[in-house]
């Protein structure tokens, strides 16, 4: 079985969804064929968006923040993991809201098989924005990197 995870473009500060998905990957070693697709800069977006179908596994997974590339991809065949929607609704207003909303998450979601969170609060994120049904969407929570350590804090108390 081939895998083909679908990324954001690379950015140089960023690489948190990266270093989830190559978690996934390692500990799925040997199992499945995974291949990696990065999508064009900004600008190029939508000839990622034909590009894409040349590059179709038999599962293709969207893992976050190129949702438009569910339009270019076969419609039971293909995941989005959603892991936040702050950007939708802290920095967009009227209809421009709407229209991204539209674009961005509602119509590439009701065309995949199954989509995906990293936690409760964004399903129901999801469910309450977009009317997307509960049924439609699992959470599964970040894996932690091999190299993740808890260090017990001590915290002072402040007298008031």
């Amino acid at each position: 079985m081939k895998v083909t995870y679908f990324y954001r473009p690379k950015i140089i500060s960023a690489f948190s969804i990266e270093t989830v998905f190559s978690t996934i990957s390692n500990a799925l070693k040997g199992q499945i064929d995974i291949k990696e697709y990065y999508c064009s800069q900004k600008l190029k977006r939508f000839a990622s968006l034909f590009e894409a179908w040349k590059y179709q596994g038999d599962i293709n997974h969207i893992t976050g923040d190129i949702y438009l590339l569910a339009f270019g991809l076969k419609k039971g065949k293909t995941i989005i993991t959603v892991h936040d929607i702050g950007y939708y609704e802290n920095n967009l207003k009227g209809i421009k809201k709407y229209i991204f909303g539209l674009l961005w998450y509602k119509l590439p979601m009701k065309r995949v098989s199954a989509i995906t969170t990293i936690s409760t609060f964004t399903k129901n994120k999801l469910i309450n924005h977009f009317n997307i049904p509960s049924n439609k969407i699992n959470v599964i929570f970040n894996p932690a990197p091999s190299d993740f350590q808890i260090f017990q804090k001590q915290f002072m108390e402040v007298s008031s």
